[in-house]
């Protein structure tokens, strides 16, 4: 499972049966740490998820960002409650790339809908270098 942390909103994607290709899973508002939590750990026991990808919001210049600390004691949390395997992965472009796809696709009510699509692209990122 692919997540793409946010104060706000936690966009969520899956792989596919032959963990090749991420798919949308859609987002939970994250309104309190531990609700969050409760909410990942119950899809990952409903959809059987093995482990998690976390974007970690590396600078332009390569450097952990400011944020990365707090996406860091998220993930330690996640661990505890799931007792799954957690992967960082730099999602430094992965909001601006959301964006623009769906600007050139027209969607509406975009928020929560980057937020999925960056959890996409996160975790097809850290497939295709699995793959390789």
């Amino acid at each position: 499972m692919g997540l793409d942390f946010g104060e706000k909103r936690i966009g969520l994607s899956i792989s596919n049966q032959t963990g090749k290709l991420a798919l949308p899973y859609g987002v939970i508002t994250n309104s309190t740490e531990r609700q969050s939590i409760r909410e990942i750990k119950k899809i990952c026991q409903k959809e059987k998820i093995k482990e998690l990808v976390i974007g970690l919001p590396i600078t332009l210049k390569g450097k952990e960002g400011r944020e990365v600390e707090k996406v860091r004691q998220f993930a330690q949390k996640l661990k505890e409650a799931t007792q799954l395997s957690i992967i960082f992965e730099d999602e430094r472009f992965s909001s601006k790339q959301a964006e623009k796809v769906l600007k050139e696709r027209g969607a509406k009510g975009r928020k929560g809908k980057i937020d999925t699509l960056s959890a996409v692209l996160i975790l097809n990122q850290y497939l295709e270098k699995e793959d390789v």
